[in-house]
C-alpha cells in the first residue's frame, strides 16, 4: 500500500535477470506514464491486495494527498478535490511545510486510516513527524490525534510510512529514519495492535539497517513481507531499487536479497520511490517508480511487470534415479495457475508427470527419474503464458548406496559347500570382495576384483578357500565388500570343517 511520481526524459533502466537462487522477482519494464498522468510526486497507496478497481492515494506538490482510481494498475483517472493537506481539520498545531509521504489501509470493520509524514516548522526549527487520519468513505478525511512516530523530539527524520496488513490481521509499519536533516537512513519498523481508528503503535527498531531513501512493502500469499526500497550504488544518488524478504510472517527481521528490481546509471539520473501491488490476475506484481533524468524536472514514472516466474528453491534438493514419482516442493515467486516444470543437465530435459498448484509462491512437482545422469540438474519453471526462468544446479541426481546379501554363509567347504556373496549396485564402477578373519583382520583371499558397466545384482561365491587354495580353518569371517557408494563389513560367513 504505497509509492510513487512521474516525469519525462530517457531512461537508461539496468533489468536484473535472476541470478542463482534468486527468490525476488524480476521486473519488466511495460510503460511509462504521460504528463497528463494524475499520479505525480509521491505515493500510490492501494486498499487491498488485488484491489481492482481501486483507488489510489498521492502527494502532490509536497503539500496535498490526492486521489485517482484505476481498473488495471496503467492508467489512471483523477479524482477532484483534495484527500488530505495542511487545512485539513482538526489541526495539528503544527505549520506544515512539506508532505513527505502517505500510506493507507481499510479498517477492520470500515473506513480508512492514513499515516503520512511530514515537515513542520516548530518555532523556527524543522520537526518531522508521521500523523494520522481516517475516512469513513475514502475521500473526505479527518486528521486523528494519534501520532504514529516521533523520535528525539522531532528532530530526527522519519519519512515514507508504510502500513501492511499481516497475515494474523494485525497492521505494521515501516518507515524511514534519519538523523536532523533531511536525507536516507534505515529502514525502521513498529508493530501496530488493535488497527482502526486507535491503534497501538509498538516499540520502533530497525527492519533493515541500509541507506534508503523510500520503503514500500507488499505482503506475500504465504504471509512473508517483502520490501522494496530506493538506495544508492555509491554517493548520494539512488540508482537502485533494491528489495529484503522476511524472515518470518512477523515482518519484524528482513534478509537483502540479491540483485536489484531496477536501476539506472548514477550519470543519467536517479531512482525513488518504489511501490510494488498485485496486476490484474493473482500471480503477477506491478512495479511503480519515479526517474528524475540528472539535471531535468519533473519526474517521469515507469511501470513494470513480474512476468516471469522466480524460482528460489527445491525441496528436497536431491534425489535418487531409482524414483519413478519423486516429488519436489518448488518455492519462490510469480507462479502462474498451470505453471510446468522441467529439468534439464544440459544435455537431457526430463519434463514433469504431475503438477500440484498451491498458490504464486509454492507448487509441487512430480518427475521420473528413473535412469537420469548423475549429477547436478536445472529447474526449469514455465508459466501458462509461457514466460519461464531458470534455477541452475537445482537438484542433484545421485544413485542409491549399493548392499550385500549372503546365501548359505553357514559354510561347510568339506562337504564341497561353497556361501554366495550377492553384490547389488546402482551404477556402474569396481567391485571388491575379499574374506578376512574376524579376529585380526588378516585378509583370506580376494573373491572378485573388477570393474562392472552397469548397475544389477552380481553373485559371487566363496568356497572356503585362500587365494593359493588351502582350506580355511573353522571359524568367523568376514566379508568386505566394496562398489559404488557401498562399503559393507558387516557380512559374517561361519566356517565349520
Amino acid at each position: 500500500m504505497r509509492g510513487v511520481g512521474p516525469a519525462s526524459g530517457l531512461l537508461l533502466l539496468a533489468l536484473l535477470a535472476p541470478p542463482r537462487l534468486h527468490a525476488a522477482p524480476s521486473f519488466s519494464m511495460v510503460s511509462t506514464f504521460p504528463s497528463t498522468s494524475p499520479v505525480f510526486n509521491g505515493a500510490i497507496q492501494a486498499s487491498t491486495p488485488t484491489p481492482y478497481p481501486l483507488r489510489v492515494y498521492y502527494v502532490a506538490e509536497s503539500s496535498y494527498v490526492l486521489s485517482a482510481t484505476t481498473i488495471d494498475g496503467s492508467s489512471f483517472t483523477a479524482e477532484e478535490g483534495v484527500r488530505l493537506s495542511s487545512a485539513t481539520s482538526p489541526q495539528l498545531g503544527v505549520s506544515i511545510s512539506s508532505i513527505t509521504g502517505v500510506t493507507v489501509l481499510p479498517m477492520p470493520t470500515s473506513g480508512y486510516f492514513m499515516l503520512y509524514s511530514v515537515i513542520a516548522d516548530s518555532h523556527g526549527a524543522l520537526d518531522y513527524q508521521i500523523d494520522s487520519a481516517t475516512s469513513s468513505d475514502g475521500l473526505n478525511w479527518a486528521n486523528t490525534s494519534a501520532t504514529a512516530a516521533v523520535v528525539d523530539g522531532g528532530s530526527s527524520y522519519l519519512a515514507s510510512p508504510n502500513l501492511v496488513e499481516l497475515s494474523d490481521g494485525e497492521w505494521r509499519l515501516y518507515y524511514i529514519r534519519a538523523g536532523s536533516v533531511v536525507g536516507n537512513g534505515a529502514i525502521y519498523t513498529s508493530s501496530v495492535t488493535s488497527p482502526g481508528q486507535k491503534p497501538i503503535f509498538g516499540e520502533p527498531a530497525v527492519a533493515l539497517n541500509v541507506n534508503a531513501s523510500q520503503v514500500a512493502a507488499s505482503t506475500r500469499t504465504d504471509g512473508l513481507v517483502r520490501l522494496y526500497y530506493a538506495t544508492p550504488v555509491s554517493g548520494s544518488a539512488d540508482t537502485e531499487i533494491a528489495s529484503a524478504l522476511s524472515m518470518d510472517a512477523n515482518g519484524t527481521f528482513f534478509t537483502a536479497e540479491p540483485g536489484v528490481r531496477a536501476s539506472t546509471s548514477s550519470f543519467s539520473g536517479t531512482l525513488a520511490w518504489p511501490f510494488v501491488m498485485r496486476s490484474t490476475n493473482s500471480y503477477e506484481w506491478r512495479l511503480y517508480y519515479d526517474y528524475l533524468p540528472s539535471g531535468k524536472l519533473p519526474p517521469q514514472e515507469f511501470t513494470a511487470l513480474s512476468v516471469a516466474p522466480a524460482p528460489a528453491a527445491i525441496n528436497p534438493d536431491s534425489a535418487y534415479n531409482t524414483e519413478s514419482a519423486a516429488t519436489f516442493t518448488i518455492g519462490g515467486d510469480v507462479f502462474s495457475p498451470g505453471v510446468t516444470a522441467q529439468l534439464s543437465n544440459g544435455t537431457n530435459t526430463l519434463h514433469d508427470t504431475a503438477i500440484n498448484y498451491v498458490n504464486d509462491v509454492d507448487f509441487a512437482a512430480t518427475f521420473d527419474l528413473q535412469g537420469a545422469a548423475v549429477g547436478s540438474w536445472n529447474l526449469i519453471v514455465t508459466n501458462a503464458d509461457g514466460n519461464s526462468a531458470t534455477l541452475y544446479n537445482a537438484l542433484h541426481v545421485t544413485f542409491p548406496p549399493g548392499y550385500v546379501t549372503l546365501k548359505d554363509n553357514l559354510l561347510k567347504p568339506a562337504q564341497g559347500g561353497a556361501t554366495t556373496i550377492s553384490v547389488t549396485i546402482f551404477n556402474p564402477g569396481n567391485i571388491v570382495v575379499k574374506i578376512y578373519t574376524l579376529i585380526g583382520m588378516h585378509e583370506v583371499a580376494t573373491v572378485f576384483d573388477g570393474y562392472e558397466s552397469s548397475s544389477g545384482t552380481y553373485p559371487f561365491t566363496w568356497n572356503g578357500t585362500t587365494s593359493r587354495g588351502d582350506m580355511v580353518a573353522s571359524g568367523v569371517y568376514i566379508a568386505r565388500v566394496i562398489g559404488p557408494k557401498l562399503d559393507s563389513l558387516n557380512n559374517k560367513i561361519v566356517v565349520i570343517k
